[in-house]
């Protein structure tokens, strides 16, 4: 009789560890589903091959991480052609936005403040098949919704497009 109770009282033990693991992992998930992988390979559009992209690691969603940025060259009469500003600043010396967070905002667009239309992200760059370098830049459509369209870094970057740089004042 003894055994069967704590053969009992086991086995109820067992079913509510399998439930509180059940719902710490869920509990996980929710906290982590802002979560951004950027060590992961971002979007590659159609017709592009990966060129340049700095791997981050795990970044959780904040809008304050993203800053507009103006370099002091794109305020000057005519900007700066975007392939010599990569050269005056290349990817691994600036805080450039991952494009994983372009990802992430395009699948969640409630995220996507409205100051940040025509934002440039630097990371990635692609390359196409005729070897000119593109880069995505956000993009709100007059009905309102968000799409990446790539940019040519052979025109000029001015005041129209701010990039997006990691805001070194936030901690991710």
């Amino acid at each position: 009789m003894i055994y069967y109770i704590d053969l009992c009282y086991l086995k109820i033990k067992a079913v509510l560890y399998k439930q509180e693991a059940s719902n710490r992992e869920e509990e996980d998930m929710t906290e982590n589903k802002n979560a951004i992988n950027c060590a992961g390979v971002p979007f590659v559009p159609g017709g592009m091959t990966l060129k340049e992209h700095v791997e981050g690691g795990i970044l959780v969603w904040n809008p304050a991480m993203i800053k507009p940025f103006l370099f002091k060259e794109q305020r000057r009469c005519g900007g700066i052609l975007g392939r010599k500003l990569l050269e005056l600043y290349p990817l691994r010396s600036i805080q450039a936005v991952h494009g994983n967070i372009l990802d992430f905002l395009l699948e969640n667009p409630a995220c996507i403040r409205a100051e940040w239309n025509s934002l440039v992200f630097l990371d990635p760059i692609f390359e196409a098949y005729d070897k000119s370098l593109h880069v995505r830049q956000l993009i709100r459509e007059i009905n309102g919704r968000y799409h990446a369209s790539l940019l040519w870094l052979d025109v000029s970057m001015c005041e129209i497009h701010p990039v997006a740089l990691l805001n070194e004042d936030v901690s991710m």
